[in-house]
């Protein structure tokens, strides 16, 4: 059994979902165990404010760090599961198993890779080493409060939490909202005494429809993989939940309408909003609807150049280990969004297959994936021995 495999069926057992009591201290607890095992010195940093979240570090000396990020936080299990969840299965090349692929592969991948290392200690550069456990719920309390208390600050840095098929330059943000249609509460025998909100919902669901095909025709510098439905990253923005009322013979005062909304890698965030508040401004004064942004969050997207450098040489490495060439955008954020905050290049690479069907029941790795990025990592870092 390869050491990758023994690696992430241990960490597979452990059910780190948000809801699991003690999941995050033993993931971190048998990180930090299998890395001082490699020969090598880690840290349980416990992350400062809210909740404390377990975070590992492992620093090796060296100008110019390249750093390796990754989580071993994952969504709960869900139905649908033919095969145990907590049990990594093989099915072949197949490794079947809550989080195998987002992202305690990955996990395994970078603890491989050290273990791969002939004499760390010669490398050119310093080497970071990060994992954390609050990816799934935003990444503040994970990479986010760990990247402020490095030693020293990566010269770039590498999101192990990403598809496998080519390198990534950057990755959509995101904003969390709500739009607040107002109305009169009152009986519903008595409509002609009150005033319904959700008799406004087709309204701004229509408004919301024409600046969502707006969006649409957004284009980022960067390109998706293939099977994608456009060749760039895009706009997008889609309604989630409309909620409101209480009881059946009740007009509600108010109806929500929860929207996601996903930035361009190179978007401004504000001026995304100022195109959503221009939408809902102009509905209200029109006399359509009397409706309102509510409170709203969001951001998360970076775009790191491709012609860095150290973009380049990585490129080159991922491409001869069997990546596609050049570099594409993510539809979703990750943890990069920290790192690219720096100042720090930052791109993506990981073990997650087209059809690993992460968050989803019966979420698998391929062993074979987790080699082929195993290597990339090992080739890549090797160059900066002396």
């Amino acid at each position: 059994m390869r050491y990758e495999e023994r690696v992430l069926g241990d960490l597979v057992a452990i059910s780190s979902d948000l809801s699991s009591a003690g999941g995050y201290e033993r993931c971190a607890g048998l990180i930090k165990e299998e890395v001082e095992g490699l020969g090598y010195p880690a840290e349980i940093m416990p992350s400062s404010g809210g909740a404390p979240r377990p975070n590992v570090k492992v620093e090796i000396a060296g100008a110019g760090p390249i750093l390796l990020a990754s989580h071993f936080d994952t969504v709960p299990i869900g139905p649908g599961w033919t095969t145990d969840p907590l049990r990594l299965v093989k099915t072949g090349d197949k490794l079947y198993g809550r989080g195998s692929a987002d992202d305690k592969g990955a996990v395994a991948v970078m603890l491989g890779t050290l273990k791969s290392i002939d004499g760390a200690s010669r490398l050119k550069t310093g080497l970071t080493l990060c994992f954390t456990a609050d990816e799934e719920v935003g990444g503040a309390m994970g990479l986010g409060d760990l990247i402020n208390r490095l030693n020293g600050l990566p010269a770039f840095a590498i999101i192990a939490d990403a598809g496998s098929g080519k390198v990534s330059c950057g990755a959509s943000g995101i904003v969390n909202g709500e739009i607040i249609i107002r109305g009169k509460q009152g009986h519903a025998g008595y409509p002609h005494l009150a005033r319904n909100p959700i008799q406004k919902v087709p309204v701004v669901l229509g408004a919301l429809e024409e600046l969502s095909a707006r969006r649409e025709r957004l284009r980022s510098s960067l390109n998706l993989p293939e099977g994608q439905p456009h060749r760039k990253v895009w706009g997008r923005l889609s309604p989630t939940i409309i909620s409101g009322g209480f009881k059946n013979n009740v007009i509600p005062p108010t109806v929500t309408i929860t929207f996601d909304m996903r930035l361009l890698p190179e978007e401004d965030m504000n001026s995304a909003m100022a195109e959503l508040r221009g939408t809902i401004e102009k509905l209200a004064k029109a006399g359509l609807a009397d409706v309102e942004l509510g409170p709203f969050e969001g951001g998360g997207n970076y775009h790191t150049d491709p012609g860095h450098p150290l973009v380049r040489e990585f490129l080159k490495v991922a491409e001869a280990q069997g990546c596609g060439r050049g570099c594409v955008g993510e539809l979703v954020g990750n943890d990069g969004r920290y790192t690219s905050r720096k100042g720090i290049p930052t791109v993506g690479l990981g073990v997650i297959d087209d059809d690993s069907n992460i968050h989803g029941p019966d979420e698998f790795v391929r062993l074979s994936t987790m080699e082929r990025i195993t290597r990339i990592f090992k080739h890549f870092l090797s160059n900066r021995l002396n």
